[in-house]
């Protein structure tokens, strides 16, 4: 799944088109992005069938293929299962499945945001697990990029849940914020070195 995140990060360089929004529409829709991802993905850990329920209760629409291939190069995985599109104060948010991962996507967001609820909600662990960084990284080329990773996974567990907030301010993304919760095996190393 990590491979998958890097191969769509590094081909998410399809322009998008859009309004432009003010920096408090921005906020409110990074904040929207991280409370979709909290009761969607991380309150039903990604199963397929929880997750498929509740946005059953959201109203969410189901997008066919033909509904995914008209998306913007990148926004969705390559080995999507299934992806709803949510509504909310005139923006989209874009809930997928794929084996061992559940996402919540939108096209415009505050990376700051983003990223200040992203660690209010990583922070919520679960009892019994600990909290664990795996990935802090950020690049300015082809285009600004940060992802920021951690890990719950309890003490001596061979499996592990990661949560992963892919955020950019730049225009050129399909998503300039991508929120996952992946269940994997534990590596006894981060993921991805931390860089600056």
């Amino acid at each position: 799944m990590q491979k998958t995140l890097l191969y769509t990060a590094v081909l998410m360089l399809a322009a998008c088109g859009g309004e432009d929004l003010s920096p408090e529409q921005k906020e409110a829709r990074a904040q929207e992005a991280v409370k979709l991802f909290a009761e969607s993905c991380v309150a039903h850990r990604g199963e397929p069938a929880q997750v498929a329920a509740w946005a059953g209760t959201r109203n969410a629409q189901a997008l066919t293929a033909d509904d995914v291939k008209k998306l913007p190069f990148g926004m969705m995985e390559l080995d999507w299962n299934a992806v709803w599109r949510l509504e909310k104060n005139q923006a989209a948010y874009y809930l997928s499945l794929a084996p061992e991962s559940c996402s919540v996507k939108t096209e415009k967001a505050d990376e700051n945001t983003v990223r200040r609820q992203f660690m209010q909600l990583v922070g919520q662990v679960p009892q019994g697990m600990n909290q664990e960084l795996r990935s802090d990284k950020s690049t300015q080329t082809p285009f600004p990029f940060r992802q920021l990773s951690y890990a719950w996974r309890a003490q001596g567990s061979p499996e592990e849940w990661v949560l992963t907030a892919n955020t950019s301010p730049s225009d050129q993304l399909p998503a300039q914020a991508a929120l996952y919760f992946t269940h994997q095996v534990y590596h006894s190393k981060p993921v991805f070195n931390q860089t600056n």
